[in-house]
This record gives C-alpha cells, sequence and structure tokens, in this order.
C-alpha cells in the first residue's frame, strides 16, 4: 500500500480510519488489517497537514475546566491534576498539554483533523520519552481497543513527521537543551475498559498482535495499552511488563 501521485492528507487519514473501523463484535480479517496498518506506517504523509497555531496558557485546554466531563474529559483532567504520575510506581509522567491539535484539515474543515487527549514527557531512566495519550473509558460510547491503538498509531505517525512538536515541548517545559528519546503512544482506559463485553474484550488480543507485529517490523511504531487507577495516581500497563521492554531499543 504505498500513496499514488494523486493521494492527499485526507486520503491518508482516512486510510487509517478505514482500518480502525468495524461492525459486528470481532476484528474482521485481522491479519489483512495487520498487513495493511504495517505498509501504512511507512507511506509518505501528504503535505499540507501541519499546524503553526500550536496552543499557549494552562494544561487543560477544554472548556469544561470547572467541571469536566465524566469520562474521557475526567481522567485527562486527573492526570493533569497529580504533580507527578507514575507507571508501576518506577517510571514518571510528566503532563504537557491536552487537546494537542497534532494534525488540522488542509481544507479548512474537521475531517482531517487529529487531537492528541493529552501530550507528556514519560521518563525512563535518563530517557525522555515525548508520549501521546489516547484516553478511553469502558462507557458504550468509548471506541474499542483496536479502534484506540489505530487512531494512537495515527497520532503517533503525524506527531513523528513534525519536528516542531519537540521544539514546543522543549518551550513548554522551558528548558531549551533537553534531550528526547523516541517518541512513543499509549492507550489509558478505566480498568474496566478492556473487560466489557463485546467489541472491546474481543479485540484485545488482536490488538495485541498489531502492536506486536508493528514493532517487530518498525521499531519506531510502540504503543503499549494501559488503565488508570484514580484512587492511587498509576498508569499500569497492560500485562505489566516492563517499559524498558516496549519502548527500548
Amino acid at each position: 500500500m504505498q500513496n499514488t501521485p494523486q493521494d492527499s492528507y485526507y486520503d491518508w487519514y482516512q486510510k487509517w480510519q478505514d482500518q480502525a473501523d468495524f461492525n459486528g463484535s470481532h476484528v474482521p480479517d485481522e491479519q489483512a488489517r495487520i498487513k495493511s496498518i504495517i505498509a501504512l506506517w511507512s507511506e509518505k504523509v501528504p503535505d499540507g497537514w501541519r499546524r503553526e497555531d500550536l496552543p499557549e496558557g494552562d494544561i487543560y485546554r477544554r472548556g469544561d475546566r470547572e467541571s469536566p466531563n465524566t469520562g474521557e474529559h475526567q481522567i485527562e483532567y486527573d492526570i493533569i491534576s497529580n504533580p507527578i504520575t507514575v507507571f508501576s510506581d518506577k517510571y514518571r509522567f510528566r503532563p504537557i498539554i491536552n487537546a494537542f491539535p497534532c494534525a488540522t484539515d488542509p481544507n479548512g474543515g474537521r475531517a482531517g483533523n487529529v487531537e492528541i487527549d493529552l501530550l507528556g514527557i514519560l521518563t525512563i531512566g535518563e530517557a525522555n520519552h515525548p508520549l501521546i495519550c489516547e484516553i478511553k473509558t469502558g462507557k458504550k460510547g468509548s471506541k474499542n481497543p483496536w479502534y484506540a491503538a489505530v487512531e494512537n498509531l495515527r497520532q503517533l505517525r503525524l506527531f513523528i513527521d513534525n519536528k516542531e512538536n519537540l521544539a514546543y515541548i522543549k518551550e513548554r517545559c522551558l528548558n531549551a537543551n533537553m534531550n528526547f528519546a523516541a517518541p512513543v503512544g499509549i492507550v489509558i482506559g478505566k480498568p474496566g475498559y478492556y473487560t466489557a463485553k463485546g467489541q472491546k474484550f474481543n479485540s484485545m488480543e488482536p490488538t495485541q498482535r498489531l502492536l506486536n507485529e508493528l514493532k517487530a517490523r518498525h521499531n519506531d511504531a510502540r504503543i503499549i495499552l494501559a488503565k488508570w487507577c484514580k484512587n492511587c495516581k498509576r498508569i499500569d500497563r497492560i500485562n505489566g511488563w516492563e517499559l524498558e521492554t516496549a519502548f527500548g531499543p
């Protein structure tokens, strides 16, 4: 699957959408979809989507700051409200900003917009990884893990392709000399998100296979699934593997 001379940014965007969406209780044509997503990762992103007006101001950008909507906005707010959020009591996560506009529709509409729910820095030892977070809940309207992972992969691919994003993080952190390791992605859900009956639970194994196969082919395509514990202010990786294994060289 390669770009053709006629391909636009929206064509590229829609290819990802086609692999994320499915009807029914199980991921159909799993191996064909995985093959297509692996090929998509290598495609050149057509021009015209990079934003010049990156956001300033508060970390929490949504209009419901005084009373965040229950669900995804509440999780974003809770994570941002913690001085330091830890992964498995070992790794540090520093939120930078939420509702980060990763890409804009070149035609001026909204159809091709891509927004990162929460952008931050994950510190593993001495390495600072830009962390691209996709937030999900167990509610009926929240898409399944397969969809969330493909969505997060598209966000990560766009983030990597825009070098201005690293300069933006440095500016937000007031640290022009900050060094970065590879950007990485994460789907963060409430504990019940991954075990909810139907599409959510049924898509877990295919999603893990997708992420494992993709990382084996493309070392810069690194995403994990994790759950948010509000009471203990902690994010834990699904399966409990060390993050060095997931995000290391």
